[in-house]
């Protein structure tokens, strides 16, 4: 399958905890700029869906969501409940994450929690566009 870049992409700066319109895309690509952060910071990065922008999100279950750096949580039965990716995180890293959408309804959140203080930017790039326009 040929893959294009031009006119099948859409990036924007993203704000932590709010949602974002998928509908046409497989895959996200994240960007984090720390500008600072404590010693041994940890990032937690979840990511959640809804298929309203204004309804509740439900944490997204698919092993494959960061691709092969997706940790996952299981209750006692062994059914997964929550699926996430652990970076370490410092003052100067401009961090990179590939997100799988092909699991998530329309609308995601992408949720980051850090284990110490950190201040940081973020940015959004949608991306394999289902919607290709014609050569």
């Amino acid at each position: 399958m040929k893959r294009q870049l031009l006119e099948t992409t859409k990036v924007f700066p993203h704000t932590q905890g709010s949602a974002f319109d998928r509908l046409g895309f497989l895959s996200a690509v994240m960007g984090i700029r720390v500008d600072s952060a404590d010693a041994d910071t940890v990032a937690k990065i979840t990511v959640l869906h809804c298929d309203t922008d204004s309804g509740t999100y439900e944490a997204v279950l698919d092993e494959r969501n960061f691709l092969d750096k997706t940790q996952v949580k299981r209750n006692e039965k062994g059914n997964l409940v929550q699926t996430f990716v652990e970076i370490p995180v410092a003052a100067g890293d401009l961090l990179n994450l590939d997100i799988d959408l092909v699991g998530c309804v329309q609308f995601v959140k992408v949720n980051v929690e850090y284990t110490g203080t950190v201040s940081a930017a973020f940015a959004v790039a949608l991306g394999d566009n289902s919607f290709n326009p014609p050569e």
